[in-house]
């Protein structure tokens, strides 16, 4: 179906039990100030933590049922379908999506309960449910500057980081991240190496994600879990971001019910190493990016080495420990897999010794 309101931009928004959180990011979208309409799709994955009445709280408090040809209602074995327009910004549009049982444990996709539905969209925006946007001309500012420059692909700008209570973490995840350096536009290269920006920060031309869509279909993603890296990194095969400095920073929040910040240090590793490798694939035919792909692949590995033996982990030791090697033999020379294995036989003293 068409998109006949003529939605510019659509605002993807994932949640899972984030009661407490999600009504912020629903203000964050709604101060929005713009010269065109945007579509707010919020996708609630069956929270179990009264998220979904939260949500529908906020619509019946904020927002109009609309009646036009995409459906206002409607309802399926697999979700609840609402669209609603803001009372006060009549730019401002929600579907929400209340999905039946957990897509994400079913490995199902969320988003093809609307896709078709509203095309074409020119761009995408990202923001989930426990982040929030604060400034109220973010979407109108990163429009104008992708529609006035082709080759820029992608726009992003800083966040901060928070915890549970807004307590302030980091002022900068950029510069937490990466360096202060690295405030600035980035280029082809950067992204494909994977370099990813703050994800409530970003915003991407729909067209080239299709591509992106595409570009990944043809590639086995298991046990790939960084999906947003996976998307700004094949996004680089395409054109370069722009850095905005005159956006104030979204927030990003960190707390005890992230799916991310539960997990364990080497589980991070080995995610990291998955990615990477993935990432790998899809940019084999880059020289330069290969070679960042296997001086990070490299470098993680030993950092599992490292976890594993002191967590004693003798499986992933060995796993890990055959791949180094493997890394070493394709690139590096006789003097680095004697210092790497060295190294080992460090940390291996140190945790008999403890």
């Amino acid at each position: 179906m068409e998109n006949d309101i003529g939605f510019l931009v659509r605002v993807n928004c994932m949640t899972y039990n984030q009661s407490s959180y999600i009504e912020d990011a629903m203000n964050g979208f709604c101060i929005q100030q713009t010269n065109f309409p945007f579509l707010c799709v919020i996708v609630d994955d069956a929270s179990t933590d009264g998220e979904p009445e939260v949500i529908m709280k906020y619509l019946d408090d904020n927002f109009d049922r609309i009646i036009i040809e995409l459906s206002t209602e409607d309802e399926t074995d697999e979700y609840i379908r609402i669209f609603a327009r803001h009372k006060e910004n009549n730019n401002c549009f929600f579907c929400v999506l209340l999905l039946k049982y957990n897509h994400s444990s079913a490995k199902k996709a969320k988003l093809t309960n609307i896709e078709g539905l509203i095309n074409p969209i020119k761009y995408i925006a990202l923001c989930e449910g426990d982040d929030y946007w604060t400034d109220p001309l973010k979407l109108q500012k990163q429009v104008e500057f992708l529609d006035a420059n082709e080759d820029y692909v992608l726009s992003f700008h800083d966040a901060k980081i928070v915890d549970a209570d807004k307590n302030i973490i980091a002022e900068s995840k950029i510069e937490r991240y990466y360096t202060r350096e690295m405030c600035r536009d980035w280029s082809e290269y950067e992204l494909m190496c994977g370099y990813a920006p703050p994800t409530p920060t970003v915003i991407y031309r729909s067209d080239t994600y299709r591509k992106v869509l595409s570009e990944r279909s043809k590639h086995s993603a298991k046990n790939i879990v960084n999906g947003d890296t996976v998307v700004a990194s094949i996004i680089g095969k395409y054109g370069k971001a722009k850095f905005h400095d005159d956006i104030a920073n979204s927030v990003c929040r960190v707390h005890s019910g992230g799916v991310w910040q539960n997990k364990s240090d080497l589980y991070k590793n080995q995610s990291h190493y998955n990615l990477y490798t993935f990432l790998q694939r899809i940019h084999k035919r880059n020289k330069y990016v290969n070679e960042h792909m296997n001086n990070t692949r490299f470098n993680i590995v030993k950092r599992i080495i490292r976890i594993s033996i002191a967590e004693k982990e003798k499986r992933i030791f060995f796993k890990y420990y055959v791949i180094l090697w493997m890394l070493m033999l394709k690139k590096f020379n006789m003097k680095t897999m004697y210092v790497v294995n060295r190294d080992i036989v460090h940390w291996i003293r140190l945790r008999n010794v403890k």
